[in-house]
């Protein structure tokens, strides 16, 4: 039912005084995008990259911006523009913070280096695996012996993306673990 003095709804109507109604909105658009920034907020914790905590900073712009301004066209541009912009400045000083260049490792480098080995080596036909400072390499025996895995093996030479090793003798390897 509607009212006789302001053609409101009557649930809204907070008191009637002297022939003026007093209404009182508890849902006013500001509401609205208060709930929403918080649920962007709450979204954000359970997602991983900053993606959603723009989304919650623009709605708090946009309830401010419905402080000042009632139309809902002038709040969703407010909305959407600020997001955005945060959106894509964030990523480029992410991206530019954590970009990392690849840490690139000569092959030539690894030859004479003494590693531990993670994987039986010669024991089948498939290569085993040496770990060289902080690479893993696919690795074969130089004369086929079998070198079991946890035993030190030495780098002779590199055959494309596989290492040819030898077992180190066991007074070298005990040294090595000595120091």
């Amino acid at each position: 039912m509607r009212c006789s003095l302001c053609y409101a709804w009557q649930d809204l109507h907070f008191l009637k005084e002297r022939g003026v109604c007093v209404r009182i909105e508890l849902l006013t658009p500001f509401w609205y995008w208060i709930i929403l920034a918080i649920v962007f907020a709450v979204g954000e914790v359970f997602t991983a990259g900053f993606f959603l905590l723009w989304f919650g900073v623009g709605a708090a712009i946009a309830a401010v911006v419905s402080l000042t301004f009632s139309q809902l066209w002038l709040q969703i541009v407010a909305f959407l523009s600020t997001s955005f912009i945060l959106v894509i400045f964030s990523r480029q000083i992410v991206s530019k913070t954590y970009r990392k260049p690849p840490k690139q490792i000569s092959v030539d480098s690894v030859i004479g280096k003494e590693g531990v080995v993670t994987k039986d080596i010669g024991t089948g036909e498939e290569a085993g695996k040496i770990k060289v400072e902080s690479w893993t390499w696919r690795a074969t025996s130089k004369n086929g012996e079998p070198i079991k895995r946890g035993e030190i093996a030495k780098v002779l030479k590199v055959e494309g993306t596989k290492v040819i090793v030898e077992k180190v003798k066991e007074k070298e390897g005990k040294e090595m673990s000595e120091e």
